[in-house]
């Protein structure tokens, strides 16, 4: 077994696109430990589209065995932090873990379907499996959310079934309680709002935009709770985790307008995933949006903490985009080396931002930098055909995505060597870690062997 000697070790805490691209750059220089609860990196841009296109759930669930040369992807679930070890759990077993380096990289949850809470890659068809045929069967769907996930899956439904729409067969209804989509984005021009809701009306058929208008209450029409399934609590303001409401019901607006339907999806409650150690992590956390406090060079603002780096959505101030933490994953991967070499660090600096909504794979509008709107045939070729999925498998280390889902564990994958020292393994064993707690290792070595 080829040995990494005694160069440090960075723990890198998500494995999202931010955490992932420093565990990647990293990889040559230092132990990498990439810790995340899920046993598979979650593609959440393609989410929407395997809501309603069959087979294409296989896109977005991809293993991370391929993704390091050297190091390793430890899954579990963080239950503590210090200044110089985390701990996971993983079957009611705990392990600490020792690093050098720590880089927080938690991201943001968000409700189903645009992300999902499943641990385990095997599951995780299922559930869209389920939801395609509730959105096939559904006559009136009504969407809570106009932000980029509900224009999205609005525009991903309404693609899909064109022509029932068109039939009034089926009907959308969109439902947003500020006067103007995209609300929560200051920097969005007001033409790509415009262009959006034009396209809505103009390249589908029985979709009913309401702006200014909530949803205040919904009540079931069937009272037999077999046929009326309820994922989550049907209280949409009290519901910090809405997914969806399946089933016949009214839905009351705050215009004191009724709507029947048969499927509601939430498509707001975005949140930051936060590592529960109030102890090490209270005094550099915004108390007003849960994200963690950084400097410029993306380290915590906390006292004797310059070798812990936080980035992407769990990091205060930082726009709320995959591309965004990929960039500041750059500079993450530039400061720890830096600090390696006791070379100058540099800082991060924001550029013009950009948004892309695909209204399905032909229509959507963008907004590049500079504030230049475009319309459908760029944001098709940026994003809305293939939702980046063919980028993400090759970052992944795969030459390109599977004709059939591939799971971490399967017979079918041959599996990366794990190049870690015998401190670093003994470490691990000593923890009581099994084969299944890396991902990517062809063999576990015991002390002694």
């Amino acid at each position: 077994m080829k040995q990494l000697g005694n160069r440090k070790t960075v723990a890198i805490i998500g494995g999202g696109y931010g955490g992932m691209v420093v565990a990647k750059r990293l990889d040559e220089f230092l132990n990498v430990i990439l810790i995340e609860r899920n046993n598979y990196k979650f593609h959440n841009l393609g989410a929407l589209r395997a809501c309603v296109e069959p087979g294409f759930v296989k896109d977005i669930i991809i293993p991370y065995n391929r993704l390091l040369k050297y190091g390793i992807v430890v899954n579990g679930e963080v239950v503590s932090m210090t200044s110089k070890s985390v701990t996971i759990e993983k079957n009611e077993k705990k392990m600490e873990i020792p690093f050098d380096y720590g880089v927080i990289a938690t991201g943001t949850n968000y409700a189903f379907p645009a992300k999902t809470a499943i641990r385990d890659a095997k599951k995780v068809p299922n559930e869209y499996e389920n939801l395609q045929e509730l959105i096939s069967k559904a006559s009136h769907i009504v969407c809570v959310g106009a932000g980029p996930v509900g224009l999205e899956l609005v525009g991903e439904i309404a693609s899909t079934y064109k022509e029932e729409m068109k039939a009034n067969n089926k009907k959308i209804t969109l439902l947003h309680k500020s006067e103007k989509i995209l609300d929560r984005y200051d920097y969005i021009a007001d033409k790509m709002r415009t262009k959006l809701i034009n396209q809505l009306k103009t390249d589908f058929y029985n979709v009913d935009v309401r702006l200014g208008e909530a949803l205040v209450s919904e009540q079931a029409i069937r009272e037999d709770e077999d046929e009326d399934v309820k994922h989550e609590p049907t209280n949409e303001q009290h519901n910090e985790n809405k997914r969806y409401l399946q089933g016949k019901r009214v839905i009351t607006t705050s215009k004191n307008n009724s709507i029947e339907c048969d499927l509601v999806f939430f498509c707001n409650g975005m949140a930051t995933n936060r590592i529960h150690d109030e102890t090490f992590l209270s005094d550099c956390m915004n108390t007003t949006n849960g994200r963690i406090r950084v400097k410029k060079t993306l380290q915590i603002e906390k006292s004797e903490c310059n070798h812990i780096f936080a980035l992407g959505d769990c990091a205060d101030q930082s726009p709320q985009f995959a591309y965004i933490a990929a960039e500041q994953a750059e500079v993450v991967v530039h400061n720890v080396r830096a600090l390696e070499k006791g070379q100058r660090m540099k800082n991060y600096n924001v550029g013009m931002y950009v948004m892309a909504v695909p209204l399905g794979k032909r229509s959507g509008v963008s907004q590049l930098p500079g504030s230049l709107v475009v319309g459908r045939k760029v944001t098709s070729m940026m994003k809305g055909k293939t939702l980046f999925c063919e980028k993400f498998w090759k970052e992944l280390g795969f030459e390109h995505v599977p004709d059939q889902p591939l799971f971490w564990d399967d017979s079918s994958i041959t599996l990366e060597k794990t190049y870690l020292s015998d401190e670093t393994l003994a470490r691990f064993t000593q923890k009581n870690c099994t084969h299944s707690d890396g991902i990517g290792w062809t063999h576990f070595r015991k002390m002694g062997n």
